[in-house]
């Protein structure tokens, strides 16, 4: 159902196919509440990636995940309050 992989933030983006309601997990980078989900920048480091196209309860903001839409890498709002948003300088 996901797949996992350490990649830098240019990799994860190409990881995601076209057209695809999936969900982008992601370990590491600075949450900006409010902000849209930037993970373009290829110097950028993430530590864990995990693309899932089903439920997303288990990601708890608390245990550092970071969740966008994975089909939105800019994303203007959250689902039920279990997106968190993220934004990597």
């Amino acid at each position: 159902m996901y797949a996992t992989k350490t990649a830098t933030a240019y990799e994860a983006v190409n990881m995601i196919g076209s057209g695809a309601r999936m969900y982008l997990v992601l370990k590491g980078g600075t949450t900006v509440a409010g902000e849209v989900a930037d993970i373009s920048a290829e110097s950028c480091t993430i530590t864990e990636i995990d693309v899932i196209s089903g439920d997303i309860s288990g990601y708890a903001a608390g245990a550092g995940y970071r969740i966008a839409l994975a089909d939105l890498i800019t994303v203007a709002g959250g689902v039920d309050g279990a997106l968190t948003f993220i934004s990597i300088a």
